[in-house]
């Protein structure tokens, strides 16, 4: 089993999507090659849902459902954080497994960043 402390790795708070992307890309191959991944927050005080997206959401463009319930496990993942983390994965599987709904996200998505860029 391949342990991943994010207190050590990342501190007590898993927030930005640049610290998820640093651990999607340490625990992507190992899934990818089948080996179990347990990601530990002991030690972590908030998690948001930017880390999640990438750290664990993107993960199911490459794998499936079963696989990543297979191999991916989550230790000490604090009882309020739970919801954020179902709600990160099954808008993953639909966006993954929708092309109009993926379509119709990156749609909004550009249109916010082009008002952004307008002011």
């Amino acid at each position: 089993m391949n342990r991943i402390l994010l207190a050590e790795q990342i501190g007590k708070y898993c927030v930005t999507a640049e610290d998820g992307q640093r651990i999607y890309e340490q625990i992507h191959p190992l899934l990818s090659a089948q080996q179990h991944v347990q990601l530990d927050f002991a030690g972590v005080q908030i998690v948001a849902s930017p880390f999640l997206n990438m750290a664990v959401g993107q993960l199911l463009r490459d794998l499936d459902p079963a696989t990543l319930n297979t191999y991916l496990k989550f230790e000490n993942l604090p009882s309020g954080f739970k919801p954020i983390l179902r709600r990160v994965i099954e808008n993953a599987k639909r966006y993954y497994a929708d092309p109009a709904y993926r379509a119709a996200i990156e749609s909004v998505l550009a249109k916010r960043e082009e008002d952004f860029d307008a002011d």
